[in-house]
């Protein structure tokens, strides 16, 4: 059985209803499938939970089974469908990078990321109280995972409902190279100016910085029409390889305040959209300042407002917000109506 990232109720559902064997991880039955949605009705749990195999040696199997439970409310399915609000997140832990798919449909029987589809009506009468539903998903079909050594981070998120974190190991016959560091993303101004975004330094719109973990805000608003959505934070993060600069790069953050970069860590903004397929994305590429060289497995501290434009999106739909960072999501926080500038 693999482990999450929290301590959620989803433990419950890790140790019980998803406790598989390997080999009903690849060929789970029908009737153990039933037995164990028979077992989630009973258990007092809303939501989605996830789990995988903790090691796969990639040169003897070719799927990378992930199975999910849900349990929820008729109310809650007709409200937030589940086959349409269903988003795989896979991060890779080898270079930071994080990818989606829909997890229970194809992208060509759903709609385009931020278009609704069109309204089902009034709400009928005798919806169940509540339902339940195993799943068993082939992540490999879905993601572009390169089927060798590496290592992922896995999980699904039913629009305003992060399920936990798996993690999977898996073996091949090469070895990874190191990646260097993305380029600082979005760059920041040869001249900064104060108060302007991107900012990588602490404002005062920044949430306190965390122990550990990441911590978000986020504020909407209309700026010549136009819906803006910023997003601040505020981390403490365990460095891993492939964020350590490979050549010394200073900032200079404001007249006569230069910076070393100690550290730069990608990190994901994702907007989801009410029955949209996949997410609205912006990749961050963040320097850690600090004249304090930084070394694997050491905390990097830091901060980051960045705005995302709002061309791609509508702000009378429903969204939510998360920030993806290391194999962890963070969120969501609910996109509320914008105001206007």
């Amino acid at each position: 059985m693999n482990g999450s990232n929290d301590m959620s109720p989803s433990a419950a559902i890790l140790a019980g209803v998803l406790a598989f064997s390997e080999a009903e991880y690849y060929n789970p039955s029908q009737q153990l499938l039933a037995e164990r949605e028979s077992q989630l009705l009973d258990l007092e749990f809303e939501g989605v939970a996830v789990n995988a195999p903790n090691v796969i040696d990639t040169r003897e199997r070719g799927t990378l089974p992930l199975v999910m439970a849900a349990r929820f409310s008729g109310d809650r399915d007709w409200d937030v469908p589940l086959i349409d609000n269903c988003l795989l997140v896979a991060s890779n832990l080898n270079d930071g990078r994080v990818y989606f798919a829909p997890a229970l449909t194809s992208r060509k029987d759903v709609t385009r990321a931020g278009k609704l589809k069109v309204p089902k009506g009034e709400k009928p009468e005798g919806l169940p109280e509540v339902s339940a539903q195993i799943t068993t998903i082939d992540a490999l079909a879905k993601l572009p995972i390169n089927w060798n050594t590496g290592s992922w981070a896995l999980g699904v998120i039913n629009y305003d409902r992060p399920s936990n974190i798996v993690t999977i190991e898996l073996k091949g016959a090469d070895s990874l190279p190191v990646p260097a560091p993305c380029p600082i993303h979005p760059p920041l101004p040869e001249v900064p100016e104060p108060n302007t975004l991107p900012s990588y330094i602490a404002m005062g719109k920044n949430p306190r910085q965390p122990d550990s973990g990441l911590a978000f805000t986020i504020e909407s608003v209309t700026v010549d029409s136009t819906p803006h959505l910023n997003v601040y934070g505020s981390f403490a993060l365990p460095v891993r390889d492939y964020m350590l600069p490979r050549e010394e790069i200073v900032h200079e953050l404001q007249p006569g305040r230069r910076e070393k970069v100690a550290a730069i860590i990608p990190i994901t903004i994702a907007i989801i959209t009410l029955n949209s397929d996949l997410p609205i994305q912006l990749e961050l590429a963040v320097p850690v300042y600090g004249g304090d060289a930084l070394r694997v497995g050491s905390v990097a501290r830091g901060y980051f407002a960045v705005e995302v434009s709002g061309s791609s999106f509508s702000v009378q739909s429903m969204h939510q917000c998360y920030v993806i960072v290391g194999g962890n999501v963070f969120g969501p926080r609910a996109v509320a109506e914008s105001v206007q500038r």
